[in-house]
C-alpha cells in the first residue's frame, strides 16, 4: 500500500474565470494524467477542487488504475492562488479506495461539496472486482481528515437490489443544505427493462452518513417530468 499522501507532479493547468468568460488571469498547474471535476469557492477566495489521477502518470507504483484527490488553494498577498498548508499534505489529499484488486482500481471524484462547517463531501465511484462500480460518499474534516463522525462504509448502490458483478453505481452530483444534510444524485443500473440499462438516483443523507430518503428512477411518476426519465448515458 503506498501513503495517502503521496504528491503529485506539476502538469495539469486550470483555468478560473473571470467574469462571464474564462480567462488565464489565475492558473495553477496540478498535476499530470488528471482531471478535475469539481470546484467551488468561499467568501474569502479559498478554492477546493476534487477530481482524479493517473496512478501511473504519479510515479506511484500500483496495479493501475485512477484515484481521487482534493487540493485547496488560498490567495496569496499578490492575489494568485497557492496550495493551502493547512490542508492534507501540502495541500493535497489522495483518496485510494482500491477495492477493485487485479481487475482496476479505477476509483474517480466527480464532486464535491463543502459545508457551513467547512467539512468537504466527496461523490463519484469506486471500480468493484470484475467490473462495474460502487457510488461513492466521503467526507474529510476542514483540515482534509477523513471524518469519524461520519459513520458509513463510502460504497453505495442507488438502487439496492442490483448488485452483480458488473453493475455501475455513479454518484455524480452533491449538495450540502444549511442544517448540513446531504444530498446526493446519480445512477445506477436496474433490473427492470422498461428502464434499462441505468436509473436516476436521489438520496439524503443525515450528518452522520445514514440514509434519510431514497427516491429513484423506479419511484411511480419519477418518468413524467422534464429530463427525468433516468440517466442513459454510459459510465465513465
Amino acid at each position: 500500500a503506498r501513503a495517502a499522501n503521496a504528491q503529485l507532479p506539476p502538469y495539469f493547468v486550470v483555468l478560473f474565470a473571470s467574469g462571464q468568460e474564462a480567462s488565464q488571469e489565475c492558473a495553477y498547474i496540478v498535476d499530470a494524467g488528471t482531471a478535475a471535476t469539481s470546484v467551488s469557492v468561499d467568501p474569502l477566495g479559498t478554492v477546493t477542487m476534487s477530481g482524479y489521477y493517473k496512478i501511473a502518470a504519479a510515479g506511484i507504483d500500483h496495479t493501475n488504475g485512477f484515484d481521487c484527490f482534493i487540493k485547496r488553494f488560498t490567495v496569496d498577498t499578490s492575489g494568485g492562488y497557492i496550495p493551502d498548508s493547512s490542508f492534507g499534505t501540502s495541500g493535497t489529499v489522495n483518496l485510494p479506495y482500491d477495492i477493485g484488486g487485479s481487475d482496476g482500481n479505477d476509483d474517480y471524484c466527480h464532486a464535491h461539496a463543502v459545508g457551513s462547517d467547512g467539512k468537504i463531501v466527496i461523490v463519484g465511484q469506486a471500480g468493484k472486482a470484475g467490473g462495474g462500480s460502487y457510488a461513492i460518499i466521503d467526507r474529510l474534516t476542514a483540515s482534509g481528515q477523513h471524518d469519524g463522525t461520519f459513520n458509513r462504509a463510502p460504497f453505495f448502490f442507488f438502487e439496492d437490489q442490483v448488485n452483480w458483478t458488473n453493475a455501475f453505481n455513479v454518484a455524480r452530483a452533491v449538495a450540502i443544505r444549511t442544517d448540513n444534510l446531504i444530498v446526493v444524485a446519480g445512477y445506477g443500473h436496474v433490473t427492470d427493462p422498461t428502464r434499462a440499462p441505468f436509473a436516476f438516483g436521489l438520496l439524503r443523507f443525515n450528518v452522520d452518513g445514514r440514509v434519510e430518503h431514497r427516491y429513484t428512477g423506479s419511484e411511480p411518476g419519477s418518468r413524467r417530468g422534464p429530463g427525468v426519465s433516468g440517466i442513459d448515458c454510459p459510465p465513465h
